[in-house]
């Protein structure tokens, strides 16, 4: 879990078969997309650091950079 991690359809029941059945409704129906929602922002981060990494070796800088050097 990390942090900004956020809960829905909580359930809170002593029926272990019909937590089984809810899961499999709720989480179950969803997990496939959400998964893969997360990969595709996870790879276009990744994508945006080596952006990040390329341009800083080139001598390239984003607007957020230059902000950063003009206040140094």
């Amino acid at each position: 879990m990390k942090s900004g991690s956020i809960f829905d359809s909580v359930l809170v029941t002593d029926d272990e078969k019909y937590a089984e059945e809810f899961g499999e409704k709720t989480w179950g129906a969803s997990k496939d997309g959400e998964k893969k929602m997360k990969e595709d922002h996870d790879e276009e981060e990744r994508k945006q650091r080596e952006e990040e990494e390329k341009n800083r070796k080139d001598g390239k800088y984003t607007c957020t950079q230059l902000i950063f050097l003009h206040c140094l």
